[in-house]
């Protein structure tokens, strides 16, 4: 991401990051929000400490400094949070099955869950004052639960899923609970450790978008894109990355100056525009010059072949075309108020479908191009 980016600067105007600084780390800062939290942090003034499985490649960039390595790996993570007054910690392995192979699970087990345990542990040894975690709204999508199917417009009250959609879900709400928990507010109290949670939704932004984006154009260049699932009336929220850097340093600034009114709990932020999951993308249709679909096919049919190839790849065969998961989240409400953060972070979403999505669009028809031949 370009440091002068004019969305990017806007979205963090008038943010002190002297206040979580001078050095912080960003576990999977060569991903795709990663990139975005270390430019606003460098634009911000704030030393980069760069934690990855893979180097972050392009321009030199004399206040960041990379440590490769893996969550797994305490010395690495020593070493990279040696010094470091705050850490965000966002990397993780996304799995969006609900039925997998042993040999997954306690993979992204040991990535996602044991993990975030390492990320506690070695900040606590190190001194780090502040950890934020990006976590998901995932975490309280419960659409099994009779008593929490319709979620449009809940808050931070909302319990945490009873059941989970996929292997991703139910791994974000095991670490979430790690690292608020080990909050020194919250019975933490070895350490000055404080620590917070976004809860950000369907993650998309500059460039070919990030896995939102770039799966949804992929089907489209494929010519998968037929028929809509569902009546259309379901609602979901997505989160473009530079609204989410903005909260996560905003939540860091709050730890550092008034951890009482957050530290140990969990925000959700979003772009505040709830919308069908699939409506979101029509400008994206259209303007690749694709028809969008009008035949509907019911949900609970779809989610069933899904299910089904889900179990075919567990037993041997290719990987599921779509998921049960992916199903559910375009056919049940689930949509989250971000006025929590509004009122205690001073959160304020800058970017949104209308001045986000066509700075995308170039890298969106290039890539529909490339995808078709």
């Amino acid at each position: 991401m370009s440091l002068s980016d004019g969305l990017l600067q806007e979205a963090i105007a008038g943010l002190d990051g002297g206040l979580i600084g001078p050095r912080c780390v960003v576990t999977g800062g060569a991903g795709f929000y990663g990139r975005a939290l270390v430019a606003a942090l460098r634009h911000l003034g704030v030393q980069v400490v760069v934690f990855d499985r893979v180097a972050v490649g392009g321009a030199r960039d004399e206040g960041i400094t990379q440590v490769v390595g893996d969550l797994r790996d305490a010395g690495a993570l020593a070493r990279a949070f040696e010094g470091a007054a705050t850490v965000f910690h966002t990397a993780a392995l996304i799995n969006l099955q609900s039925v997998y192979r042993p040999e997954t699970r306690r993979e992204v087990f040991e990535v996602n869950v044991e993990g975030a345990r390492r990320v506690v542990e070695a900040s606590r040894a190190c001194g780090v004052r502040r950890l934020v975690t990006t976590s998901t709204v995932n975490v309280c999508f419960d659409p099994d639960n009779p008593a929490a199917r319709e979620r449009e417009g809940a808050d931070e009250r909302t319990p945490y899923a009873s059941a989970f959609v996929d292997l991703y879900t139910e791994t974000k709400v095991a670490a979430e609970k790690i690292i608020l928990g080990a909050d020194a507010a919250l019975g933490g109290a070895s350490s000055a450790l404080r620590t917070v949670a976004l809860r950000p939704g369907g993650l998309w932004g500059p460039g070919e978008g990030g896995v939102m984006l770039k799966t949804f154009v992929g089907e489209l260049a494929a010519g998968r894109f037929k028929v809509l699932v569902g009546d259309g009336r379901a609602r979901a929220d997505n989160t473009h990355i530079y609204n989410l850097a903005q909260a996560t340093i905003r939540a860091a600034i709050m730890l550092a100056t008034r951890p009482e009114v957050g530290s140990g709990g969990a925000y959700f932020v979003t772009d505040g525009e709830p919308i069908n999951a699939v409506e979101w993308f029509r400008p994206v249709v259209e303007a690749l010059g694709c028809g969008f679909p009008s035949r509907r096919v019911p949900a609970g049919l779809v989610e069933r072949a899904a299910l089904a190839m889900e179990w075919a790849h567990r037993l041997g065969g290719p990987p599921a075309l779509v998921t049960r998961s992916a199903i559910l989240k375009i056919t049940r409400d689930h949509t989250f108020s971000v006025e929590r953060a509004r009122r205690e972070l001073g959160y304020t979403p800058t970017v949104q479908r209308r001045n986000g999505l066509p700075l995308c669009m170039e890298a969106l028809r290039s890539l529909h191009a490339k995808r078709r031949r």
